[in-house]
């Protein structure tokens, strides 16, 4: 169980991580002009305020080389998905 207001764990292999970790890195790719391919979604975590704030650590290829990153954006209660910098 996660402190109030903290972030919890969330299954990685869970079909709705999966599909919200391929928006990032499209959405990433199609912003910053790049071509990484999602590789494995190596951690998930959930914070519940007005939506959920997603914190997601993610194995990426880029160019071959594999890389680590870690995105953290909000999802309205709409599901209306809104990457947030950080």
């Amino acid at each position: 169980m996660s402190e109030p207001g903290g972030y919890e764990p969330v299954d990685p292999n869970s079909p709705k991580i999966q599909s919200l970790a391929h928006f990032v890195v499209y959405d990433y790719n199609d912003e910053k002009r790049t071509h990484l391919k999602l590789l494995k979604v190596l951690k998930a975590e959930k914070q519940v305020v007005d939506g959920t704030i997603y914190r997601l650590t993610l194995e990426v290829s880029n160019g071959g080389l594999i890389e680590v990153y870690e995105t953290i954006f909000y999802v309205k209660v709409e599901e209306f998905k809104r990457i947030v910098p950080h």
